[in-house]
């Protein structure tokens, strides 16, 4: 059981997340501004 590569593993795929929901987020932040924007 390599403890230390499992616990880098586990870091590096929850900044993954993190990073994968604040873009998903910020995707639909502009889609709902250009949408309800002075665009139309």
């Amino acid at each position: 059981m390599d403890t230390a590569r499992t616990a880098d593993t586990d870091t590096r795929d929850r900044t993954l997340r993190r990073w994968w929901l604040t873009r998903r987020l910020h995707i639909d932040l502009l889609r709902v501004c250009s949408a309800f924007g002075p665009h139309g």
